[in-house]
């Protein structure tokens, strides 16, 4: 009787180790996630910049969006530096790149820079495939011409959205309760179907491992991994 108490509260410290730990991977990836996809910034093609101040964003610390004095940028990026100077006319803003020029109006709702009504990164420069995909050649320009608006306009954007963080925690939590207490959730899930079943050893490690597997899941989810790899 002694020992099968000793036991059962071994089991009780186990588990509430297990419930510690998991806790702190939670914090960590929930920290991480935050800091890695909830931070403003601008997105160049797939590159995104962090924001590190109201007049500069960095990818790393090679690559740069710099605003060097009220109407300049300068742009270091693959090994490429180029200053960016613009000027804006009412709603139209015109970008001077070392080799061209862009021009249009930014729409604030619909994060778009139009030029007579149609987006620049859709007007020319485009060519379709044998299976009818798009096609987008050298729009370096208009990709920092987008970039450079968000900022101007006050527009930036995130790698991702909070949703995703809280589901990514909801997927662990639930991944967590049914590794560590799998009898517990099994029956809860299923009680309907049972009076007195007890839960085989094969059963709870399909339990264990299906919870670890949504934990994994979650994990990935709520630490940014998903949406850093989709980028």
């Amino acid at each position: 009787m002694v020992f099968l108490k000793r036991r059962g509260l071994m089991n009780k410290g186990k588990k509430a180790i297990k419930v510690v730990i998991a806790i702190l991977i939670a914090a960590v990836a929930f920290g991480y996630g935050g800091y890695t996809t909830m931070r403003p910034g601008v997105y160049v093609g797939d590159d995104f910049f962090y924001e590190k101040s109201s007049s500069r964003y960095e990818q790393d610390a090679s690559n740069y969006i710099e605003q060097t004095s009220d109407h300049e940028f300068t742009v270091v990026s693959h090994d490429k530096k180029q200053e960016i100077s613009y000027e804006i006319e009412k709603e139209q803003i015109t970008f001077y790149f070392p080799d061209q020029t862009v021009s249009g109006s930014w729409d604030t709702d619909q994060k778009e820079l139009y030029d007579n009504g149609v987006p620049v990164l859709q007007n020319g420069n485009m060519e379709f495939s044998e299976d009818g995909v798009n096609i987008s050649q050298d729009m370096d320009a208009e990709r920092y011409s987008y970039a450079l608006c968000r900022i101007i306009y006050d527009n930036k954007e995130t790698i991702s959205t909070w949703y995703m963080n809280i589901l990514g925690l909801f997927l662990y939590i639930l991944g967590i309760i049914c590794a560590i207490y799998p009898e517990e959730c099994y029956f809860f899930l299923k009680k309907w179907q049972f009076k007195n079943g007890e839960l085989s050893d094969l059963g709870r490690l399909w339990q264990q491992v299906g919870g670890g597997i949504i934990a994994a899941m979650g994990i990935f989810i709520m630490s940014g991994m998903a949406m850093l790899l989709a980028k």
